[in-house]
């Protein structure tokens, strides 16, 4: 894959190319964006542009250089991940960047180091990291990936550029769904709008999404949902609620609005029209701050049973 391949991109992607183009590549980048939006695809394939040795079309896919970063077999680009997932980058990871950073590239034009989840560098690591990005070999490229710029210490952000990279609109996602993994187009359009816009977010979970809302909605339906969701742990029953708040919020919008293109939950809007017609608005406006509050109650430690039980007598 290569930058032609990346949908919704284009201004990242042409602020990179004309870097390479007007020989005034920096030498340390922050990737903003959110997970899943593609942070990491782009700094992998700007790391292939680097060392592509085609003139024209870079990356080019094809050339010896573009196939080993795409099998990960390159001497002159190096990824580094956290110690395990949800743990931190460590000194000993940023060590290994600052031994091999001052040797030449052995194949490429650039040595790239692909930092992932820049944000979980410890103080240590990151004090280290700040000595390396004051004096860079002019060889080499440093890529940090995070969420937000704010994630990481001030003194590291000055000292790069930051490329952000932003969800999808809905409609290009869908799009993509629909021509390139076969989804019905009404599915396609949720599936766009419940993952944000971030195609990632669809490939760690697939279309399950859209079953998992579904037993989800059909929990809340049960007579006893209190006494089985309070069984959940605090993180399945905060990302339940979740659900259930924009199921609400959709019916909400719609009522208010009229406007499908606005619904979330856009394969469900005949269930929406229908429900839309059962609430005044006020009374929808008081059921979705009812399950808000209990989503906010469980995350700050308030019994599951006692917040489930103050949203129920709410009408849910």
């Amino acid at each position: 894959m290569s930058f032609k391949d990346i949908k919704g991109q284009e201004e990242p992607i042409s602020r990179l190319k004309n870097a390479i183009k007007n020989n005034k590549v920096a030498s340390s980048y922050i990737f903003a964006g959110l997970k899943g939006s593609g942070r990491f695809l782009l700094a992998a394939n700007f790391a292939k542009a680097l060392n592509c040795a085609s003139s024209e079309n870079i990356p080019c896919d094809v050339c010896p250089s573009c196939r080993k970063i795409d099998s990960g077999n390159h001497p002159d680009v190096r990824i580094v991940l956290p110690e395990a997932k949800g743990g931190e980058v460590t000194i000993q990871s940023i060590r290994g960047i600052v031994r091999d950073i001052v040797l030449k590239p052995y194949e490429g034009r650039y040595k790239v180091f692909i930092i992932k989840d820049a944000h979980l560098l410890n103080i240590e690591a990151a004090n280290s990291f700040l000595k390396t990005l004051e004096e860079p070999p002019a060889y080499s490229v440093l890529i940090l990936i995070a969420e937000r710029p704010g994630d990481l210490l001030p003194t590291i952000v000055s000292r790069c550029q930051i490329i952000r990279i932003d969800p999808l609109r809905a409609c290009i996602l869908a799009d993509i769904l629909v021509a390139e993994y076969g989804i019905e187009r009404q599915k396609a359009a949720s599936l766009a709008r419940m993952c944000e816009g971030r195609l990632g977010r669809f490939k760690e979970a697939g279309d399950a999404i859209l079953s998992n809302r579904d037993r989800v909605l059909k929990k809340f339906s049960e007579e006893e949902f209190v006494e089985t969701l309070s069984r959940s742990s605090r993180g399945s029953l905060s990302d339940e609620l979740s659900v259930l708040a924009a199921w609400y919020r959709d019916i909400l919008v719609f009522k208010a609005t009229k406007d499908t293109g606005l619904v979330i939950n856009y394969d469900k809007i005949n269930d929406i029209k229908e429900q839309e017609m059962l609430y005044s608005r006020d009374r929808l406006l008081d059921v979705f701050n009812s399950v808000l509050k209990a989503k906010d109650e469980i995350e700050n430690n308030i019994n599951p049973k006692i917040a489930l039980s103050a949203m129920m007598a709410k009408g849910i």
